[in-house]
């Protein structure tokens, strides 16, 4: 009959070396890094004058009234 110190250590995760852990901590780090990078990006996309002019320019082109001889049926 196994004593109570035997089946704890039994039960016991090895963390430090179970390749689960490990990579659930990677996908966890990776998750931080992209969302870090996305924070980075929406507040670009704010302060981007270049993306205020193409926000511009989509609300006034009138490309589509361009006539440029093609016939639909």
């Amino acid at each position: 009959m196994a004593t109570k110190t035997h089946i704890e250590s039994i039960l016991k995760d090895d963390i430090a070396n179970d390749w689960m852990s490990k990579q659930l901590a990677e996908e966890r780090e990776a998750r931080n890094r992209v969302s870090a990078m996305f924070q980075l990006k929406l507040q670009h996309k704010y302060d981007c004058e270049a993306e205020l002019i193409r926000q511009f320019h989509e609300s006034h082109c009138d490309a589509s009234e361009v006539d440029t001889g093609e016939i639909y049926s």
